[in-house]
C-alpha cells in the first residue's frame, strides 16, 4: 500500500497523522496555524473532517404546528461524557468544517509540502474532495457500516483508511470483500472521546492483522499520553 508517497506494509515504520478536527474553532487562520504547527512536529499527513451537520444526524426540533412553530425534543441528546446534554445536532454544526474552507486548507497545505486529506461524509462531501484533488479517504468508525459510501470512495482507487470502531467481525468481512484490499487499511479505534488507555484494547491491532494482506493502523482518542507512549514505544 502507497500512502503518501510511501510504501507501507506491516512491518514498515508508522506514518504519523495530525487529525485537526473541530479544533479549527470555525475560524481558517486557526485551521492553517494547526496544518503548521503539524509540519512542524514531524508529522506525515493531516487529516481533517468534511461534512455538513445534516449528513450526520437529524435535528431535534420537531414540528408541533402551523406557522413553523417547533420544539426541542430530548431525543439524540449526549447523556454521557464532556459533551452531556447537548444535542448531536448542534455538536456537529458547531464541530464542522465549513465547506468554503476546505479549498484553501489544501492549498495551504501544498505551500507548507505537507498532505492533506479528509474523511469523507457524503456523497457531497466526496464531489468536494474530488474537485480538489484529495489524494487519500479515510471512514469514520460511524460509517464503516455504510455500504454505499465506501463502495463509492473505493471506486475512486486512492488510499482508503477504514476505522474499525463499532464494527463486528462480520462488519469487517464484509468491508474488506467491497475495497481493494492491497489499496485500504483498516484502523483500531475506540469509539469513546476521549477514552482512557485501559480501555485502548491495543492487543485488537494483532487481531486485524489477520485480514491479510490489509495494512493495520490505530486510530487514537487515548488521553493518557505517558501510558500511551510507553505502550506504543
Amino acid at each position: 500500500m502507497i500512502l503518501f508517497g510511501k510504501e507501507i506494509t506491516q512491518t514498515s515504520q508508522p506514518l504519523f497523522v495530525a487529525e485537526i478536527s473541530c479544533n479549527h474553532g470555525g475560524s481558517l487562520q486557526e485551521a492553517k496555524e494547526l496544518i503548521h504547527a503539524a509540519k512542524e512536529a514531524g508529522a506525515d499527513a493531516v487529516k481533517i473532517q468534511t461534512y455538513f451537520a445534516e449528513d450526520m444526524t437529524i435535528s431535534h426540533r420537531s414540528y408541533v404546528g402551523p406557522q413553523n412553530n417547533y420544539e426541542t425534543t430530548n431525543e439524540f441528546m449526549v447523556n454521557e461524557g464532556p459533551w452531556k446534554g447537548q444535542h448531536l445536532f448542534d455538536l456537529y454544526r458547531k464541530a464542522q468544517t465549513p465547506y468554503e474552507f476546505v479549498e484553501p486548507m489544501f492549498e495551504y497545505a501544498k505551500e507548507l509540502n505537507i498532505s492533506l486529506f479528509s474523511s469523507v461524509f457524503s456523497e457531497s462531501g466526496l464531489s468536494l474532495l474530488e474537485d480538489l484533488n484529495c489524494e487519500v479517504y479515510k471512514i469514520a468508525s460511524f460509517e464503516n457500516n455504510d455500504i454505499n459510501l465506501i463502495e463509492r470512495v473505493a471506486k475512486t482507487n486512492k488510499p482508503l483508511l477504514i476505522s474499525c470502531g463499532t464494527a463486528s467481525i462480520e462488519d469487517i468481512i464484509r468491508i474488506t470483500e467491497i475495497v481493494n484490499v492491497n489499496n485500504t487499511c483498516l484502523m483500531h479505534c475506540v469509539s469513546k472521546y476521549p477514552h482512557h488507555f485501559v480501555d485502548a484494547q491495543l492487543q485488537k491491532i494483532n487481531f486485524l492483522k489477520g485480514f491479510h494482506p490489509i495494512v493495520v493502523g490505530y486510530s487514537d482518542h487515548c488521553e493518557d499520553w505517558k501510558a500511551m507512549n510507553i505502550a506504543v514505544s
